[in-house]
């Protein structure tokens, strides 16, 4: 009998060890097995319970609407954008709370929900859950939110279910977690996953559609705006967390296409909620950016492309300059900058990206005319200050964003193209046969050849092509 105990003890911890090296895995290598989809949430949880090396003077909370529209690498170096797509007040309360119990208190917040999102109650349950935002005083609260509010379900989960749901997130049960880990040993997910979350960190939280498409002309009457209890509860405490930590809460409605139009009903609706949502509180305001955007701007009804995001983050910076400061860029925030340089669609659009920031744009002239292409450079391409300048070979110039020159690259012309190096760290070639205007952005700070592109010109018409 003695000798069949220990026997016993080792049998079930043998049996014991899959569970436990799925627990482990679950719990210390989410990179590993976590969709994708899931991967803003979890940057966003994993910066939000950690300190930060630097503080942050702008917070931002909000949906994909907000992801996709405010830009850090335009804004300023102490901006993060902590909005989650599909969110709600709810988790962008539980965001603040979490950020503000790890870090330094921030002098403002930006709020930003569209209608959608605060008339059910819908909230991201499962994807906060698989990260694990929710501590189990929180799921509490959200708990007591329902019973008070009245909710009898969110997402797929009863009240009755719901701690059945926690507990099996808590414990990283197979329930919840075995597909997911299971595609750990089906799929490579970690070298994208963590490509992806480097991403998100260069561009300061921001997670969202990379995109310049076009949705095209279709749009919405607004007749009627609501918000549901459950979701008044969790704005009325971002607005008493702001108060209580005296950080200034900035409300934003953010513009839509001019396809779109609101009735004087939805347009009192609005006003009347948020005045009584922030009272007489001095530090707290609501922005309705109710000018309409161009159509072009849209990838969908409601997201902004990176030509809209770039226009209403620009617009903000004229808004609150005090707040976002001068339009420099740090290292960081142009590496973000590069992946906007990257998608952009419209070659003169690039001049606006780099304006006062340390870049430089070759430009080789292939166009085989006889037109000064000074000339051409300011009917197609200026935007403010950025002149033309010769850069020491025939058909070659260059424009500086921030107005420096260009004595950190070495530029080589021989019979069959010009070789460019810039600060003997990155090079390319640029094909003199190539018939159009040559364009390469050069990222100063990072050392770096963001783009090389020819772009075909039609000198009979208005509009610059497309990049090819």
């Amino acid at each position: 009998m003695k000798k069949t105990i220990p026997v016993l003890i080792i049998k079930c911890i043998l049996v014991f060890i899959p569970l436990w090296m799925f627990f482990f895995l679950a719990k210390m290598m989410p990179l590993y097995y976590l969709n994708p989809d899931t991967l803003g949430a979890y940057w966003n949880n994993v910066f939000t319970y950690t300190k930060q090396s630097e503080d942050y003077d702008v917070v931002i909370l909000g949906d994909s609407m907000a992801a996709q529209s405010f830009m850090p690498e335009l804004l300023s170096d102490s901006t993060v954008n902590l909005s989650l797509a599909g969110s709600t007040p709810v988790e962008g309360y539980y965001t603040l709370e979490n950020y503000l119990k790890h870090n330094d208190v921030p002098t403002d917040v930006f709020c930003c929900y569209m209608d959608y999102h605060l008339e059910d109650t819908e909230f991201t349950w499962d994807v906060s859950n698989i990260v694990r935002k929710f501590s189990l005083g929180q799921s509490y609260e959200i708990y007591k939110a329902m019973k008070m509010s009245g909710v009898d379900e969110i997402g797929a989960v009863t009240k009755d279910e719901y701690w059945n749901d926690v507990l099996q997130y808590t414990f990283y049960l197979p329930s919840k977690y075995s597909v997911s880990v299971v595609n750990t040993f089906t799929e490579n997910r970690y070298e994208a996953n963590q490509k992806l979350f480097n991403q998100i960190t260069y561009r300061a939280g921001r997670y969202c559609a990379m995109t310049n498409d076009i949705f095209g002309t279709d749009g919405y009457y607004y007749t009627d705006f609501e918000v549901s209890p459950f979701k008044d509860y969790y704005y009325q405490k971002i607005v008493q967390l702001c108060a209580e930590n005296n950080i200034k809460l900035h409300i934003v409605k953010l513009p839509l296409s001019g396809y779109n139009a609101f009735s004087d009903e939805y347009i009192d609706k609005v006003n009347a909620y948020y005045d009584n949502l922030l009272g007489d509180n001095e530090n707290m305001e609501f922005d309705w950016f109710s000018e309409p955007y161009y159509y072009e701007w849209y990838w969908d009804y409601y997201h902004m492309n990176q030509h809209g995001s770039k226009a209403f983050s620009l617009t903000l910076k004229n808004t609150f300059p005090d707040l976002f400061g001068d339009y420099s860029a740090s290292p960081r925030q142009m590496l973000a900058i590069n992946d906007d340089i990257n998608i952009e669609n419209i070659p003169a659009e690039v001049f606006k990206w780099i304006d006062q920031k340390d870049y430089t744009v070759l430009l080789y002239d292939n166009l085989q005319t006889d037109d000064d292409f000074s000339g051409v450079y300011v009917a197609y391409f200026q935007y403010n200050n950025q002149y033309l300048q010769s850069a020491g070979v025939d058909n070659l110039y260059y424009v500086s964003g921030n107005g420096d020159t260009i004595d950190n690259l070495q530029i080589v012309s021989n019979g069959s193209g010009i070789s460019v190096t810039v600060d003997g760290n990155d090079t390319t070639d640029i094909d003199i046969a190539s018939v159009g205007v040559t364009m390469v952005v050069i990222d100063n700070s990072n050392h770096l050849i963001v783009r090389n592109e020819v772009a075909e010109f039609d000198l009979n018409s208005v509009n610059f092509m497309n990049w090819e």
